[in-house]
């Protein structure tokens, strides 16, 4: 038996096999397929197309249907008469095809916060397209493999629309004591606030407005990742953006990232304090896991 392991996340599904375990491509070559559904041209495109295409018909683009898992009908132009579990459906149709030859075995790790019946409709959407399911792992749980004596054990992950901490109790067996939930800051938030602000510099300093077309707006979105990225390792990053007649470049502090993120890590941080306040237990020291959406983050907007 083959082991295949799918990490289940709106901000992008993983899927792992081998021994050791490796990330496989899975969507158009890439390792990640974000969960985005597009209706173009008569057409429903999912996953990473969907993405790097969204900023061009935002009325016709939806990012919630992995959040928001249910068999209620979409009222979205472009998308009425679907349901979110059709939606989550096709992804996964998408990327099975791909997959579906990797392994025979398979355990999906989900949300914290996902329900008895979030599970279910998983569970039916997996049986409808064959998937061999042998069971669902809560993400932090899946994610902790190593232990921490003498310390208590937390976990962030951070989905698109809704940031999840998650308290492990770590004994015989590592245990999901408690999830909190702050939904509606999520990196689909942190991403509006921090294009917003980059588009507001390039106004500020050279005029050109990154808002005035489409085009302009979907590379802010698709060259923020690697802004981020640069930022880890050093205090400022160039921001290039080619315009009609000339190319534009952007300086970018960290400082100018973290004032427009600070109030949700601020909440993410007084969250666990009320949990290591609850648990009783001030004496012990934290650790803190992160998914990998946050590794791609300067660390310092964690711990400031």
């Amino acid at each position: 038996m083959t082991l295949l392991g799918i990490e289940l996340s709106d901000a992008g599904i993983l899927a792992a096999a081998g021994n050791p375990p490796r990330l496989l491509p899975i969507d158009g070559g890439e390792k990640e397929s974000p969960g985005f559904a597009l209706s173009a041209d008569g057409q429903l495109i999912m996953g990473k197309d969907a993405l790097s295409r969204a900023r061009f018909n935002p009325r016709a683009y939806t990012n919630r249907f992995w959040d928001e898992l249910s068999t209620e009908s979409i009222k979205q132009p472009g998308l009425e008469g679907k349901t979110n579990a059709e939606l989550a459906y096709l992804h996964l149709l998408k990327l099975w095809d791909i997959l579906k030859k990797t392994g025979d075995e398979v355990v999906i790790t989900v949300p914290g916060s996902y329900t008895e019946h979030h599970l279910g409709l998983l569970l039916g959407i997996a049986n409808a397209l064959s998937i061999p399911v042998k069971g669902f792992v809560p993400t932090a749980l899946a994610g902790s493999s190593a232990s921490y004596p003498q310390h208590l054990l937390f976990h962030l992950d951070i989905h698109l629309h809704r940031i999840e901490i998650t308290f492990l109790e770590q004994g015989d067996r590592l245990l999901q004591k408690e999830v909190k939930t702050i939904s509606g800051r999520g990196l689909s938030y942190l991403y509006t606030e921090w294009v917003k602000m980059v588009a507001d510099e390039f106004v500020r300093t050279t005029r050109f407005d990154p808002f005035d077309q489409a085009v302009y707006e979907q590379e802010l979105h698709n060259r923020l990742p690697r802004v981020l990225e640069d930022l880890r390792s050093h205090s400022s990053a160039t921001f290039n953006i080619q315009g009609k007649t000339q190319s534009y470049q952007l300086p970018l502090t960290y400082d100018l990232f973290a004032h427009k993120s600070e109030a949700v890590f601020l909440e993410v941080r007084r969250i666990i304090e009320d949990m290591v306040s609850a648990s009783g237990l001030h004496e012990k020291a934290s650790v803190l896991q992160i998914t990998h959406e946050e590794v791609s983050f300067p660390p310092r907007f964690l711990s400031g």
